[in-house]
C-alpha cells in the first residue's frame, strides 16, 4: 500500500501582496479600537492616575465636634467651610461634624447664629473640637421699643432694628431706600427714578392700616397704608428730611409692641433716634459719595423701516394703498435722506444712559464735663434723567444738638434742623413727557438734521414734542420747600426710685413752600392753536 505525503510547507507558495493589505490595514483598525476601548474602561492614563494619588494623599479628613463655651452643650446646624471655597458641612444633632479639606494649609471658618465666628488652621490635625462663644454685643445691644429701650435680649415684641453703621455704608439718597432689604417684615418698594421723587412706599406687615384714606389695593401712594414715622419721639415727621450719616439706630415695631401708639400705629411703628455728640476731644468726620445711576429697563423700539414695512404689509392685507414705497422703506434704512425718510428713537433722543447722584456729609461732635454737641451737615443732589438736564433735586440740611446736664438728676437737651428741598420740573410731568414719548412713529423727526444747531422737529400731536416739552423752553415748574424744626427737651430722673424718669419735649416746626409755574406763552398758543386774549382761560387748561 503506498502511503500519500501531504506537504504543508511554505515552498512554492506565491502570496499576492496587493490583495493581502487592505485585509491587513482592517485588522489593525479593529485591534486598535479594542485596545483604545479597553483603556478608557480601565481608567485614564498613568499620568492622571498619579495625579490623582497625589491628590487623594494631600486630602485630609478632618472630625470634631461643636459645643456652648459657657454650657458645653452640643450645637447642630453649625456652619463649616473651608475658607476660600464652596466646600462645607454642618454639625448634625450631637454637634459633630466631618469635612474633607485640601492640604494642612486649609483654614475652616466656624460659624452660627448669635456666636462669633471662628477660623482655625488644619495643620496636622485630624480632629478639631471648637467651643463658640456667645455673641454677646449683639445681645447687649439697646433696642429703642416704645418710649424706653431695652436690651435685645428683653425684646420678647416683634422688634426688627439696624445700626446707623450700617445705614450710612449704604449709597442710599435717604433713610427710607437704605433700609430695602435689612428689615424683615419690611417691603420697600421704589415706584420712580426721577429725581427729587424717591420717596419708596414702606409696608410692614402688607396693607393693614387706619392710616388709608382709600381703597386697600389702591397702588395710589396717597391711599397706601404708611407706618407712622417717630423721629427723636416726635410722630409725623418725614424720614426723607434725616441723612443717612445722622442715624444711630432705627427700629421698626410691629404687632402688640407698636400698641402704645394707638390707631394710627395699625401699619406698624418706624423710630429713628438721631446721633447725638460723645465725650471726648472734638471729632470732625467727612464722606462723600459719587454714584452713577442707569435705568433699570429701558424698551426696545422698532426702526423707521421695519415699521414702514410692518404698516405696508397691513394695508396690503386691508386692500389699502400703501403709505410708503419699497423705494421709501430703503430710504428709511440707508438714512441717505434725513429730511424726507428720518429715523427717530423718540426715548433714545429723550432719556440719558447715564446720570449722577452726589451726597456729601460733615460731621463734628465732642464733649467735656457732661455737656456734649453734634453738628452735622449735608448736601444731595439728583442730575436730571432728561437729555435736556431740565430735572434737578438738590437738597440741604443742618442739624445741632446740645446736651446740658443742671445736675445729677436734670438734663436738658436743645436740638435745631434746618432743610432745604430744590426741585426743578419741565411744566409738564415726567408721566406725560415719557408716554408721549412711547407713542410716537420712527418715521417724525425729534429734531431737524441741521448741522447748524439743535432745532426740534415739529409738533406732533396737539402741537407735542416730548423732546422738546422735556427742556425748559415750554415751561418751568420750581419748587422750594423751606421747613426748621426746633425742640426742647427736659429729663427728670428721680434720685430715691430707681429706674422712674419724667421726660418733656417741646417740638415747633416752621415750614414754607414756594411754587412758581411759568409757561411760555407763546408755545401755549401754538400748541392749542388759541388765540393770546383765550390763552389765559380754557386753553391754558388743555396747555397744562
Amino acid at each position: 500500500m503506498k502511503k500519500a505525503h501531504t506537504n504543508f510547507g511554505l515552498k512554492g507558495l506565491r502570496v499576492d501582496f496587493r490583495k493581502v493589505i487592505p485585509t491587513l490595514k482592517i485588522c489593525f483598525f479593529v485591534i486598535l479600537g479594542v485596545i483604545v476601548n479597553a483603556s478608557m474602561a480601565s481608567g485614564a492614563s498613568p499620568s492622571s492616575e498619579r495625579s490623582e494619588t497625589v491628590a487623594s494623599q494631600q486630602q485630609i479628613k478632618v472630625t470634631g465636634k461643636i459645643t456652648d463655651s459657657t454650657t458645653g452643650e452640643s450645637l447642630p446646624g453649625v456652619n463649616i467651610v473651608v475658607k476660600g471655597t464652596m466646600t462645607g458641612a454642618l454639625t448634625d444633632i450631637d454637634g459633630v461634624y466631618t469635612i474633607n479639606v485640601p492640604g494642612k494649609n486649609a483654614v475652616l471658618v466656624y460659624s452660627f447664629v448669635g456666636y462669633n465666628t471662628q477660623e482655625i488652621t488644619v495643620e496636622n490635625k485630624t480632629k478639631i473640637d471648637v467651643a463658640l462663644k456667645v455673641n454677646t454685643t449683639e445681645l447687649d445691644e439697646l433696642v429703642v421699643v416704645g418710649y424706653g429701650v431695652q436690651k435685645r435680649t428683653n425684646v420678647v415684641g416683634a422688634v426688627a432694628s439696624v445700626s446707623g453703621d450700617k445705614l450710612q455704608n449704604i449709597p442710599a439718597m435717604n433713610v427710607s431706600n437704605a433700609i430695602s432689604g435689612m428689615m424683615p417684615g419690611t417691603t420697600v418698594i421704589q415706584t420712580t427714578g426721577e429725581p427729587g421723587q424717591g420717596t419708596p412706599r414702606i409696608q410692614v406687615r402688607g396693607r393693614t392700616s387706619m392710616n388709608s384714606d382709600g381703597s386697600r389695593m389702591s397702588n395710589d401712594s396717597r391711599y397706601v397704608p404708611q407706618p407712622l414715622v417717630v423721629i427723636d419721639g416726635v410722630p409725623g415727621r418725614s424720614m426723607d428730611e434725616i441723612d443717612p450719616n445722622d442715624v444711630e439706630s432705627l427700629s421698626v415695631l410691629k404687632d402688640a409692641s407698636a400698641a402704645i401708639y394707638g390707631a394710627s400705629a395699625a401699619n406698624g411703628v418706624i423710630l429713628i433716634k438721631t446721633k447725638s455728640g460723645k465725650d471726648g476731644k472734638p471729632r470732625l468726620n467727612y464722606q462723600f459719595y459719587e454714584g452713577m445711576m442707569t435705568p433699570t429697563l429701558t424698551p426696545e423700539v422698532t426702526n423707521a423701516a421695519d415699521y414702514a414695512t410692518m404698516l405696508s404689509e397691513y394695508q396690503v392685507a386691508q386692500g389699502k394703498a400703501r403709505r410708503y414705497t419699497d423705494k421709501d422703506i430703503e430710504l428709511f434704512r440707508n438714512g441717505k435722506d434725513p429730511w424726507e425718510h428720518p429715523n427717530t428713537d423718540w426715548y433714545g433722543d429723550l432719556v440719558k444712559k447715564w446720570t449722577t447722584t452726589t451726597r456729601h456729609n460733615i460731621t463734628l461732635d465732642g464733649g467735656a464735663n457732661g455737656m456734649k454737641y453734634y453738628v452735622s451737615f449735608g448736601l444731595k443732589s439728583d442730575d436730571a434723567m432728561y437729555k435736556a438736564s431740565s430735572t434737578r433735586y438738590k437738597q440741604y440740611n443742618v442739624r445741632t444738638k446740645l446736651d446740658m446736664p443742671v445736675n445729677s438728676w436734670l438734663k436738658t437737651g436743645v436740638e435745631l434742623a434746618g432743610f432745604l428741598t430744590d426741585r426743578q420740573y419741565p411744566y409738564k410731568s415726567a408721566d406725560a413727557i415719557v408716554g408721549q414719548s412711547t407713542r410716537l412713529v420712527p418715521t417724525n423727526w425729534s429734531f431737524w438734521p441741521t448741522s447748524e444747531g439743535r432745532y426740534p422737529g415739529p409738533d406732533i400731536e396737539y402741537g407735542d414734542n416730548p423732546v422738546e416739552t422735556s427742556t425748559f423752553s415750554a415751561g418751568k415748574n420750581d419748587q422750594k420747600t423751606y421747613r426748621v424744626l426746633s425742640t426742647f427737651n427736659a429729663t427728670i430722673e428721680v434720685p430715691f426710685v430707681k429706674g422712674l424718669s419724667f421726660r418733656e419735649v417741646t417740638t415747633m416746626i416752621l415750614q414754607t413752600i414756594i411754587t412758581r409755574l411759568s409757561i411760555n406763552l407763546g408755545y401755549c398758543i401754538i400748541q392749542t392753536g388759541a388765540k393770546p386774549q383765550e390763552v389765559l382761560t380754557d386753553s391754558l387748561l388743555q396747555c397744562l
